[in-house]
């Protein structure tokens, strides 16, 4: 189970297990989000399921009014949401993926998407058909602490010009809810969701098919907030062309022994060997790194991060550049936190390690 879908589910689990899940989350945030677009059509799976749902007649409709609330979406009147409902297995339509994330000033000014500037990250990916055509589009706003979960916030945009089906033979809904149906303006939404639970909002309208969500610390009206942005704005479909935006590739740094050499130490002359690694190739040249270095003992395990785009939270845990770290500090920190952070030639490290003696040789080896 990834970081992301143990946290959906905190309120099934102890809360220290769902704060050991967020430590690992930072680890592999970067990767996470950077490919979380290649596995978009896979998550569609459960959008189709609840737009399907609610379909079944009109008994438990609500009907909108200029009073509504936004828990007022998330009523509970409609149909009950199986724990696991069976689709037939079908092949995603997607063939490849186009990412736009690096253009959220543009769009905000634009009036595309809107600007949650309590979100500092954020995740832009467009994903096509074999002939090009559009198939969907994913946007995520993210928000996270450097210490806990207090501020976690996951917003998701689901939008597609056709409405979306099941593409994965078993969709697990997980959601302690019903399906509530409200009709506005002859337009059918279905939300489903709960306090401490994800939490989605799925609509239909002659402008394309739209699925809002948010994350377990997310309110209701966080969620509606988004919805009622995207029903007064509905998405510009043609901002996201097929020969747009950027690629992401990933690779190895056995394939890809170029990738970083200036900014790595020499691990092998210190005995260690790299048992995995992935390098992220954006239009083909290296934007990260993550290697898991062993020299077989299983107390010195070192995974070293390099990320040449940080963003604001890995900025805000850097202890200061690579010249200025001594081993008193990098000891301190890594005794603290298990993990240091450090910026160098432009490059944000992160070393996740409890081996602090050996970390602090690698390091050393760089200011040499």
């Amino acid at each position: 189970m990834r970081g992301s879908e143990l946290l959906e589910q905190m309120e099934q689990i102890d809360l220290k297990y769902v704060e050991e899940a967020e430590r690992f989350r930072r680890k592999q945030r970067q990767t996470w989000l950077r490919w979380a677009a290649a596995a978009a059509c896979l998550c569609l799976a459960a959008a189709g399921v609840f737009a399907a749902l609610g379909r079944q007649g009109d008994a438990g409709v609500r009907k909108w009014n200029s009073a509504y609330r936004a828990e007022d979406y998330f009523r509970g009147s409609g149909q009950t949401v199986p724990e696991e409902k069976s689709v037939a297995p079908a092949e995603t339509p997607c063939s490849r993926t186009r990412m736009f994330s690096d253009r959220r000033a543009e769009l905000e000014q634009a009036g595309v998407i809107p600007t949650l500037e309590t979100h500092p990250l954020f995740d832009l990916s467009a994903n096509y058909m074999d002939d090009g055509t559009l198939h969907s589009v994913q946007i995520g706003w993210y928000r996270r602490s450097l210490v806990g979960l207090e501020n976690y916030s996951d917003l998701v945009l689901l939008a597609a010009p056709k409405e979306l089906r099941p593409v994965s033979d078993t969709v697990d809904v997980n959601m302690e809810a019903h399906v509530t149906v409200t009709e506005r303006d002859g337009v059918r939404i279905e939300a489903v969701g709960a306090e401490q639970t994800q939490k989605r909002m799925t609509w239909r309208t002659e402008q394309g098919w739209y699925q809002v969500s948010g994350s377990w610390n997310d309110s209701y009206a966080d969620v509606a907030a988004l919805f009622e942005w995207f029903w007064a704005h509905p998405l510009d479909f043609t901002q996201f062309p097929a020969d747009g935006g950027y690629q992401l590739t990933s690779s190895t740094l056995a394939e890809r022994p170029d990738a970083f050499r200036d900014v790595l130490p020499d691990f092998a002359s210190f005995g260690y060997a790299q048992s995995d690694s992935i390098v992220v190739l954006k239009d083909g040249e290296p934007t990260h790194a993550e290697i898991h270095l062993s020299n077989g003992d299983d107390e010195d395990f070192i995974h070293w991060c390099v990320e040449s785009e940080p963003d604001v939270y890995e900025l805000a845990r850097c202890m200061g550049a690579l010249e200025t770290l001594t081993q008193q500090s990098l000891t301190a920190q890594i005794a603290q936190e298990g993990q240091i952070s450090f910026l160098q030639d432009g490059y944000a490290v992160t070393v996740y390690s409890r081996a602090s003696q050996a970390v602090w040789a690698l390091v050393a080896s760089l200011q040499e």
